[in-house]
């Protein structure tokens, strides 16, 4: 992995909202933008959501796919075996420090 995607990974995992947006799609596997903010407990509105959710995506973290007027989103998993140990490793910091 070059430095530029470690950088841009860790930048998007440095937030919050994108920590538990990540937690929220691993525990169920594919949810819209409604589905993500009523699981984050309406913590942010819907545009937020949406927001972090556009920089996940650029991070190769999630990805998207449409289906009739609504986008759905789920972890990339192809993206993420790659990245894995590195999300072990953040995951796991993150956990110790709660």
């Amino acid at each position: 992995m070059k430095d530029e995607a470690i950088v841009k990974l860790f930048c998007a995992l440095g937030n919050c909202y994108r920590i538990d947006i990540i937690r929220h799609l691993m525990a169920n596997e594919e949810l819209n933008v409604k589905g993500v903010t009523e699981c984050m407990g309406f913590l942010c509105d819907q545009s937020i959501v949406s927001k972090h959710l556009k920089i996940l995506k650029d991070a190769a973290i999630v990805k998207s796919r449409n289906k009739g007027t609504n986008v759905f989103y789920s972890i990339n998993r192809d993206s993420t075996e790659i990245k894995h140990d590195l999300f072990s490793v953040y995951l796991d910091g993150l956990e110790v420090l709660a």
